[in-house]
């Protein structure tokens, strides 16, 4: 997608955010937003690695970054598993207590935060050839 798109997107995630904001209170919103929990309209954002909008609904309603889906899982557990670094950078801007909550959640296997970065970074091992990439990318992404 080119900035010039990107922007457009933008534009009308704002168009449509801002009626959406006048006509519906937050219940309604967050329902919007998480529809089914595991495939709402954020944990695709999380998934897909659209950083921009998860930055625009949680400036606007911070309190969905709590937001669990069925397997327990937060908008920030569904970008570590896929590995989407922009949407695991803003954990370092919302905060310490809030960071730590939701490092210390744990999903419906008792797996936290870290538990599944080293289960992705096992996957990532299985695609990748040699252990010397796989150490090299374990470093950029620890690198924050």
């Amino acid at each position: 997608m080119s900035l010039e798109e990107d922007t457009d997107a933008l534009k009308v995630l704002e168009i449509i955010w801002k009626r959406a904001t006048k006509t519906m209170d937050f219940k309604e919103i967050q329902s919007m937003l998480k529809v089914s929990r595991s495939s709402g309209i954020l944990f695709d954002a999380a998934r897909s690695g659209n950083t921009r909008f998860i930055v625009e609904v949680l400036r606007r309603y911070p309190d969905l970054m709590f937001e669990i889906n069925e397997d327990g899982h937060t908008i920030f557990h569904i970008a570590v598993m896929h590995r989407n670094q922009g949407i695991c950078n803003l954990l370092y801007e919302i905060g310490d207590g809030s960071r730590n909550n939701i490092c210390r959640l744990t999903d419906k296997n008792k797996n936290n935060i870290l538990h599944l970065v080293g289960k992705s970074s096992k996957e990532m091992a299985t695609k990748m050839s040699g252990a010397s990439l796989l150490m090299q990318r374990e470093l950029l992404w620890f690198q924050v």
